[in-house]
């Protein structure tokens, strides 16, 4: 069943940052041109309400960037940007010779992005609003000097030339819209079918080992109840029964501990709605899980302060899978370091180990499901698979770097905000 149309397509934050890193680009631009004109052709035009007009470019893209993490819905500011950005030009090109100033043709820019980034009827609002801006300018401008081509401006063939400009951009902006809004949505569909396809293969292989790993504890389970039906039909006393019935519980916990990692594995904490939270708390949280490790687990972080929107038990789940790993593979004495810090707009939590590192033989399968160096019985080989699927759904990326005899290095680097 389709979503009800609305005017904003439901994009993820990312579409925002990337529309902020453009608009200081094109505020950086902007003041270059109006530089060069004051400086280089001519000082008549109207400098200060144009600086004016990319002053409130910039502002809002400082706003936009203060509040956009905290909104739960930061695609909602696509369209108010997208209509803001549209009227902003207009009111830069009326003030610089209107219809005749050759940047008319940046209206194409923004439904084009429109198109790319947000929805259908967001797309054709944005072409509709160029259309009619283009067509103010014919009506509202400032005359440009005659030393930039002011004498262009009058009623003739050159105003003839411009409504027929006008036409030919109103019929390019709708094409465009068509086109590009036509493949986006189809790059869109692909990608969420191959999102689908990828999850269900990882499904499909969970299942498989779900019906290895407690298939065994069943089967000894059985095992062991035929034994004590059989020791109590003898007569058995309750001492001879133990020992059955110790391997039960414990083989039911082993059942258990499968399910329970197989439930993170398919997704159980996927759906968490991401908050806002400080580094610092984190640290505190990782501290408070491995309160009994605290002599072997180092956590230190540069910049305690810095505030990310993470969900954050999905975050905690993830080192925490690594860090017990990197526990298990070091000796009883053996130090495990976690350091936090913000590296290039992420976040990166680096961990070593003071084990006798992976063989590079097998360093390729690592983070595969029920993949294990340990002994039956001492892990399921989910911890990797866990924790990588966790990072990547979150939109970061973790790598390991393992050389024999120096232990094993697990770099996990998190966007400072969770796509929602």
């Amino acid at each position: 069943m389709n979503p009800t149309p609305s005017l904003v397509w439901p994009n993820d934050a990312s579409s925002i940052r990337l529309l902020v890193r453009l608009r200081w680009i094109a505020v950086a631009s902007q003041l270059v041109v109006v530089g060069s004109v004051r400086f280089f052709l001519d000082p008549r035009l109207p400098i200060v309400p144009m600086l004016g007009v990319i002053g409130v470019v910039a502002l809002s893209n400082v706003a936009v960037t203060l509040f956009e993490a905290r909104s739960p819905s930061p695609h909602r500011w696509f369209g108010a940007i997208s209509v803001l950005d549209v009227a902003l030009l207009t009111a830069l090109l009326a003030l610089s010779g209107g219809a005749s100033n050759p940047f008319s043709v940046l209206y194409t820019v923004h439904v084009v992005l429109a198109a790319m980034l947000a929805g259908p009827l967001l797309t054709i609002a944005i072409a509709a609003l160029s259309v009619a801006g283009f067509g103010l300018l014919f009506f509202v401008n400032v005359p440009l000097p005659p030393q930039l081509g002011g004498h262009m401006n009058c009623a003739g063939a050159f105003s003839v030339h411009l409504q027929g400009m006008w036409l030919a951009f109103a019929a390019t902006a709708i094409t465009s819209a068509f086109f590009v809004t036509r493949l986006s949505t189809t790059l869109r569909r692909v990608r969420d079918e191959h999102h689908r396809t990828v999850r269900l293969l990882g499904l499909a292989t969970l299942a498989a080992g779900a019906a290895h790993e407690i298939g065994n504890p069943l089967g000894t389970i059985k095992i062991a109840a035929s034994e004590m039906q059989s020791a109590i039909k003898d007569g058995a006393s309750t001492d001879e029964l133990l020992p059955d019935c110790q391997l039960v519980l414990s083989e039911v916990d082993r059942a258990q501990q499968a399910i329970r990692c197989l439930a993170l594995g398919a997704g159980e904490l996927m759906g968490e709605a991401p908050t806002s939270i400080t580094l610092e708390d984190i640290v505190n949280l990782l501290q408070k899980q491995f309160a009994k490790s605290a002599a072997r687990i180092q956590v230190t972080c540069d910049d305690p302060q810095l505030s990310v929107r993470w969900p954050t038990h999905a975050v905690l789940q993830a080192v925490n899978q690594v860090l017990r790993n990197a526990v298990q593979a070091s000796p009883v004495q053996g130090i495990v370091t976690c350091h936090i810090r913000r590296e290039q707009g992420k976040v990166q939590f680096e961990i070593h180990d003071s084990g006798a590192g992976i063989p590079v033989e097998i360093q390729d399968r690592l983070g595969e499901p029920f993949f294990t160096t340990r002994e039956v019985g001492q892990g399921m080989g989910l911890g990797l698979f866990i924790a990588r699927s966790l990072v990547q759904h979150l939109g970061g990326a973790l790598h390991i770097e393992s050389k024999p005899g120096t232990g094993t290095r697990v770099a996990m680097h998190l966007p400072l905000r969770a796509p929602a």
